[in-house]
């Protein structure tokens, strides 16, 4: 998995710590005065049971290499190209995982008792992260696919608490949502309030890339050892 990653890291931006500018819920850029940016702000207020806790493992532009290879293995060519980009964005979410669960445990009760994925919008079948997921088994058996797209539309910030359905018990059950882009987070909010609603705690949602400006963000070296739930104060005297 190392072996596999540790090369992707060029592909990738570090996510910035809380702090002015900063997105509170979703790690974007927010105008100084603001303390979420305008898509989170937006989003979360549809929905009555949002996520408030997102962690992106990386912060990517359009065009860019993270973006073609998120686009690659839905879209590639062939079905070898969307294989090999699959087992790099698999990589990419397995070592984060790996490298900071306990980061994640921290954040609420003491961990997640599964892995969910949140459907496609306009493709049907499993969902292509659903799917990669089976590469790494320790993923797979964390994994449980407990959503359905539901009869409310969603779109570029507009989000739904009848986005998607849950089809399987979740009552009580702590969940950690993963997805693999967060442009405005409709369908990431969407997914985590049908959850809540139906009695699971949504421990934090974690997206392998959140698209920003070009110019926003950290222009830092990306280091798979840090993670943007360190305090702002502990990341640069690591550095």
């Amino acid at each position: 998995m190392h072996e596999v990653s540790e090369p992707l890291a060029g592909l990738c931006r570090p996510v910035p710590a809380p702090g002015p500018g900063v997105c509170v819920v979703c790690r974007g850029c927010a105008r100084p005065e603001f303390s979420t940016c305008y898509s989170c702000a937006r989003v979360t207020a549809q929905v009555r049971r949002p996520c408030h806790r997102v962690v992106p493992l990386s912060l990517y532009a359009i065009p860019g290499g993270l973006h073609a290879t998120l686009r690659g293995y839905k879209d590639g060519e062939s079905g070898a190209d969307r294989r090999r980009y699959a087992a790099l964005v698999v990589s990419l979410l397995a070592r984060f995982l790996f490298d900071h669960g306990d980061c994640l445990r921290s954040c609420r009760a003491g961990g997640w008792d599964f892995i969910t994925t949140v459907p496609s919008t306009n493709r049907d079948g499993p969902h292509p992260l659903a799917s990669a997921l089976r590469l790494v088994p320790w993923l797979a058996a964390q994994h449980q696919e407990t959503l359905v797209r539901g009869t409310a539309a969603m779109a570029h910030n507009v989000a739904s608490d009848d986005g998607f359905v849950v089809r399987s018990g979740v009552r009580g059950a702590r969940v950690l949502v993963v997805d693999d882009t967060f442009t405005t987070g409709a369908r990431v909010q969407s997914a985590a309030s049908a959850l809540q609603l139906a009695g699971a705690r949504v421990v934090a949602a974690v997206p392998i890339g959140r698209v920003v400006d070009p110019c926003c963000g950290e222009q830092a070296p990306f280091d798979f050892g840090r993670c943007c739930l360190e305090p702002r104060a502990r990341r640069q005297e690591v550095s």
